[in-house]
C-alpha cells in the first residue's frame, strides 16, 4: 500500500483541494489510514477501480478498518451523487473472500438500507442475486 503524507486544510466552502499524482500503473492510495480522522474520503474513478482490484486480489493488504471505511464511504458517496452506484458495488465484489463480520455488516447495511434507492421492488431480485453470489460457497 502506498502511503503518502498529505497535509489537507479543508474548509466547508473551499473548492480548492490538493491533487496527487500516482506514477505506477497499479498504485492506489487510501486517505485516513486506520480511520484516525472523522471524515469521508472520495477518490477519482481510477483510484476506486484500483482499490476494487486490490480487494479482489488480496483484501488483507488493506486493513480491516479501511475496508469498512471504503465500503461505507463508497455507498455514501454514491447515494449523495458524487460517484456512480456501480463504483460502490465494485468495492464489494471481493466479499466472498472477506472473513471479518464488521466488513460484512457494513456492506449489507449499505446495500439494504431502507432509505437507499438501490433497493426497489424492481431491483430487489438482482440485489438478492448479487449478495447471494458473494455468500454462497
Amino acid at each position: 500500500m502506498l502511503q503518502i503524507p498529505v497535509h489537507l486544510s479543508l474548509f466547508i466552502f473551499s473548492e480548492v483541494f490538493p491533487e496527487m499524482q500516482l506514477s505506477l500503473e497499479h498504485e492506489w492510495i487510501i486517505l485516513n489510514v486506520n480511520v484516525t480522522g472523522y471524515y469521508r474520503a472520495n477518490y477519482d474513478q481510477l483510484n476506486w477501480d484500483r482499490l476494487a482490484l486490490q480487494l479482489q486480489k488480496d483484501p488483507k493488504a488493506i486493513p480491516v478498518a479501511n475496508r469498512v471505511q471504503l465500503i461505507d464511504d463508497a455507498f455514501t458517496m454514491a447515494i449523495s451523487g458524487y460517484i456512480e452506484i456501480e463504483t460502490a458495488l465494485s468495492i464489494t465484489k471481493y466479499l466472498a473472500k472477506e472473513e471479518e463480520i464488521i466488513v460484512w455488516y457494513t456492506a449489507l447495511k449499505n446495500m439494504v438500507n431502507s432509505g437507499n434507492s438501490l433497493v426497489t421492488h424492481k431491483s430487489f431480485p438482482l440485489l438478492k442475486k448479487y449478495i447471494l453470489k458473494r455468500i454462497s460457497p
